[in-house]
C-alpha cells in the first residue's frame, strides 16, 4: 500500500488499521478489508477505482445513496477522495448469497426470494431521475464485442450487422413498456445476505455504479440466468412466476423479456470473459464459457426467437464449439 493510500487512510481515521486484499471482480476495482486497532468487529472496505473508469466514482456515491432512500441497503460511504479514486465503505462481511446459496442448499430458495424482492421494489418505484436509457440499439451494440473477440476473417462475421439489426428490433417490440432502474450485475456474487435485517433490506448491494434505466426483466435475468452459478429450474420458474404477480403482469410477457435479455446479456458476457482471458490473463472466466454458451442456446430455443436462433448458436458455437444446440 503506497503513501498516497496510508495518507487517505490517515484523514479518514482508519489510520494503522489492519489493511487486508480481497478478491476483485472483472473491472480495474480493487478492495481491501479494513480492520481497526482493538476490535475485528470495527471494519470497513477500502475500494480503488482506477482512472478509466473515475466516471463510476461519483455514480457510486449517488445510486447508494438513491438505494439506501428507497429502503434498500446499499453501503454507507464513510470518505472518499475521487483524485486518487479511494473510497472507504460500509462492510457487509463475507456472507455473499453464492456462496450461503451453495453450501446451505435449504436456504437458496429464500435467499432468491428476498433477491426478487428487491427488484420488485425497483421496478415499483420507476426509474432513477439522472441515469442514461439503455436504448434497444444500445442493447444491440453491446453485443459486438461478442464478434469483436474472433477474427475478423471468422465465417461467422458475415452475420453480424444482419442479427445485430434483428436483435435491435426485437428489444424494441418485445421489451418495450415502462422503463425501470437497472442495477445491470444483479447476480449472486455482488449480493450479501444480511439476516440481521428485515424484509428486502436483507440483501446487501454491491457493484450498482453503472446502473442504467432500461427494460423490466433485465436484472431478472442476470439473476436467474447467471453466468456464474446454475439456480434448480423449478426455482428458476418460480422467481419468474413471483415477479410477474408482484407487478401484474403476464407470466408468457416475461418469460419472453427474460429469454431476449438473456441472448443480449450472455452473448455479451461470452466476449467478454474472452477478453479478459486474452488480454488481461484472467484465464479463470474461461470456466463459465460452456454455462455461460448454453444459457444462450436454451434462451434462443424461445419460440418468438426462432428467426435469429440460427446466427446466435453460430456466434455461441464460435466461442465455445463444443457446446451443442
Amino acid at each position: 500500500m503506497n503513501e498516497f493510500f496510508s495518507t487517505f487512510l490517515l484523514r479518514s481515521g482508519w489510520g494503522g488499521a489492519q489493511v487486508t486484499p480481497l478478491a476483485g471482480d472483472a473491472s480495474g476495482r480493487r478492495y481491501w478489508r479494513l480492520i481497526r486497532e482493538g476490535g475485528s468487529d470495527d471494519t470497513a472496505i477500502l475500494m480503488y477505482i482506477p482512472k478509466e473508469e473515475i466516471q463510476s466514482f461519483d455514480a457510486f456515491r449517488k445510486i447508494a445513496s438513491y438505494l439506501t432512500g428507497l429502503g434498500l441497503s446499499a453501503p454507507a460511504v464513510f470518505s472518499a477522495d475521487p483524485r486518487l479514486g479511494l473510497m472507504v465503505i460500509e462492510d457487509y462481511g463475507d456472507g455473499l448469497v453464492s456462496k450461503l446459496a451453495q453450501t446451505r442448499a435449504k436456504t437458496e430458495a429464500d435467499l432468491y426470494v428476498h433477491a426478487e424482492g428487491v427488484l420488485s421494489k425497483l421496478a415499483k418505484t420507476g426509474a432513477m431521475a439522472g441515469l442514461k436509457l439503455m436504448t434497444p440499439m444500445g442493447m444491440a451494440d453491446m453485443v459486438d464485442i461478442a464478434y469483436d473477440q474472433l477474427p475478423q476473417d471468422h465465417p461467422v462475421q458475415v452475420d453480424r450487422r444482419d442479427f445485430l439489426a434483428k436483435l435491435a428490433q426485437l428489444c424494441m417490440w418485445k421489451l418495450r413498456g415502462t422503463p425501470v432502474t437497472i442495477l445491470r450485475d444483479f447476480h449472486a456474487d455482488n449480493l450479501i445476505w444480511l439476516p440481521d435485517r428485515d424484509g428486502v433490506r436483507r440483501i446487501g448491494l454491491l457493484d450498482f455504479q453503472d446502473a442504467l434505466i432500461g427494460p423490466l426483466g433485465y436484472d431478472l435475468a442476470s439473476l436467474i440466468d447467471d453466468a456464474r452459478r446454475s439456480i434448480p429450474e423449478g426455482l428458476r420458474s418460480d422467481l419468474i412466476k413471483r415477479h410477474a404477480k408482484t407487478l401484474s403482469i403476464g407470466v408468457e410477457d416475461l418469460e419472453l423479456r427474460v429469454a431476449l435479455i438473456s441472448v443480449q446479456r450472455n452473448l455479451r458476457i461470452l466476449g467478454i470473459f474472452s477478453r479478459l482471458a486474452r488480454d488481461k490473463g484472467k484465464t479463470r472466466y474461461l470456466e463459465h464459457m460452456p454455462r455461460v454458451a448454453a444459457l444462450v442456446l436454451r434462451a434462443v430455443e424461445h419460440a418468438e426467437l426462432d428467426h435469429i436462433r440460427e446466427p446466435v448458436t453460430r456466434l455461441v458455437q464460435a466461442h465455445v464449439p463444443e457446446v451443442t444446440a
